[in-house]
């Protein structure tokens, strides 16, 4: 790409040309701009300033919105809720250059073959550069124009998706850092690095819609059926140790029988206004939490098999989520954990206290990719899932302590070591390791995603996948299991399952000679994921 650099002598004169704009709000957009390399045209960036009908910033804010509520399938003239205007103005400039108007000027500068950049410097640029400038405004944009309008093919959905998302995250957290966050929220990250959005999981999540045959149907009743026996129940520890008043709802069944032998009038002034006697029973025993769900990648999702196999498990959390809250489960807990390298792990965990908008309302067997993608919106769910640069936790490696194991064994061993010593309070509680943490637990479940290649033989995979539990810190038992996915490095590819109680299942790839497709690839990994964690639950 042909790049030439101006100086201010001769860039400062094209900004009196635009009227209708604050001189140094344009000349400050364009200098963040300029600083990142992204040519963003003076012509373009006194439209974003001035606002109104036919400017760049309401076409911009169009497309995101599309991107944001709308779905490849979707009819292209269905109306969907459009982002208040005021939604851009939410982002700090540096990230609004960074996140939304720096992608678009480089892209169309890509296009164009050329840019003309905005320097600091005394040192003048050529003659023509200048000259040529109105030529240079023209044609960007015409690009940005034909960008941002153009009915978009794949390769652009897939870029204002990404943008979207990224644009989306940061208005929210631009509005909401002052504001405690809230329970089922990810943990506050201390450096505020701006959200770079996982693009190829998001594809996944926005394009597939599992659609699970009446057989799944009927074998996950079991869930509804037993809704009452997995509700936790209020624990009564046994003892008296004397007797006091109460007014407290709560209290009523603990009363004593001399406050029935009472005149009902006195029963109910004693209930409503001076109080009752109830027993005295010692603090109620320490419940432990319901149920934890450890998602643990062994290596980023760069290739389309892992992106495939993350938004899986996410739509399977989500799902999962919504029979537990549905169920009365609220002490529940999800964790994704990231392997980047061998001395680098990343780590997303939220928690399940609270039921949430949709989670009540929806069929968690039934909802498609408009739910799902409203459901991690509204649930504080992302960025964290979806950020392919949260918190970087160094591992044991990196603090000078060795493995004992080799291979992958030990890749997650260290993994999981980093990720379980730095849970946030709302999870990690008193623990300060994986052996205490995964005790807070009644249930545990863990689903590790390795690519196909570091999956053994056959009949070498039982005393394997022991192996790796080992690793983990995780007794395999009643209580808790552990299942491995072997990804494919394609997503057309086949799946491989392995269970840790259960014999290994084969979920074929996309085979056309079989009229295979994408959606029954993703019911069939979405459905044993969740079929795992229920298992685990009912024990």
């Amino acid at each position: 790409m042909e790049v030439e650099v101006l100086a201010p002598a001769q860039w400062q004169p094209l900004l009196v040309r635009e009227t209708g704009v604050d001189s140094s709000a344009l000349a400050n957009l364009l200098a963040a701009a300029h600083r990142r390399h992204a040519g963003l045209s003076v012509q373009a960036a006194a439209s974003w300033l001035r606002g109104g009908s036919g400017s760049l910033r309401v076409t911009i804010l169009k497309r995101l919105s599309d991107a944001l509520f709308r779905l490849p399938r979707d009819n292209p003239h269905a109306v969907k809720p459009p982002l208040d205007s005021r939604f851009l103005d939410l982002l700090p400039p540096s990230q609004l250059v960074m996140q939304a108007l720096g992608p678009l000027a480089s892209r169309a500068c890509r296009q164009m073959g050329r840019t003309i950049l905005f320097g600091q410097s005394d040192i003048a640029g050529t003659s023509s550069a200048a000259a040529h400038y109105p030529e240079y405004e023209t044609a960007f944009g015409r690009e940005v124009d034909a960008i941002v309008t153009a009915e978009p093919a794949k390769s652009e959905r897939f870029f204002w998706d990404r943008l979207a998302y990224q644009v989306w995250i940061g208005a929210h957290a631009a509005a909401e850092q002052l504001t405690p966050l809230g329970a089922g929220s990810a943990a506050p990250e201390d450096d505020h690095v701006p959200a770079n959005v996982d693009g190829g999981v998001l594809h996944f999540l926005k394009v597939l819609e599992p659609r699970f045959p009446r057989r799944t149907h009927s074998s996950l009743t079991r869930v509804r059926q037993q809704q009452d026996n997995i509700r936790p129940s209020p624990l009564k520890q046994a003892g008296v140790r004397g007797i006091r008043v109460s007014r407290a709802l709560a209290d009523v069944q603990d009363r004593l029988f001399s406050e029935f032998t009472h005149p009902r009038i006195i029963q109910l002034d004693r209930l409503i206004n001076s109080g009752f006697l109830v027993r005295l029973r010692p603090p109620p025993l320490g419940e432990r939490r319901r149920l934890l769900l450890v998602g643990l990648a062994s290596e980023p999702s760069t290739a389309s098999g892992s992106a495939f196999a993350k938004a899986m498990w996410l739509d399977a959390a989500e799902r999962l989520a919504v029979l537990l809250v549905q169920a009365g489960v609220r002490m529940a807990d999800l964790v994704h954990i990231t392997g980047m390298d061998e001395d680098i792990v990343t780590r997303v965990a939220v928690s399940l206290d609270q039921p949430g908008p949709y989670r009540s309302e929806v069929d968690a067997l039934t909802f498609g990719a408009h739910e799902r993608l409203a459901m991690l919106r509204a649930h504080g769910w992302l960025p964290g899932f979806l950020d392919i640069n949260p918190k970087i936790l160094p591992t044991p490696n990196r603090e000078g302590a060795t493995s004992s194991r080799q291979g992958i064994a030990g890749r997650l061993e260290r993994t999981t070591l980093a990720a379980f010593r730095h849970f946030p309070l709302s999870i990690e509680a008193a623990a300060s390791d994986r052996t205490r943490a995964f005790e807070q637990y009644g249930r545990v479940h863990v689903q590790v995603f390795l690519p196909m290649a570091e999956l053994p033989a056959a009949e070498a995979r039982t005393a394997w996948i022991d192996e790796l539990a080992r690793a983990i810190g995780l007794t395999v038992g009643k209580s808790a299991n552990i299942a491995v996915v072997g990804m494919p490095r394609r997503a057309d590819g086949a799946f491989h399952l392995l269970q840790g109680r259960r014999a290994p299942t084969v979920i074929e790839g996309v085979a056309k000679e079989r009229g295979r497709t994408l959606d029954s690839v993703a019911t069939d990994l979405s459905g044993a994921l969740l079929h795992g964690a229920l298992e685990t639950l009912h024990g």
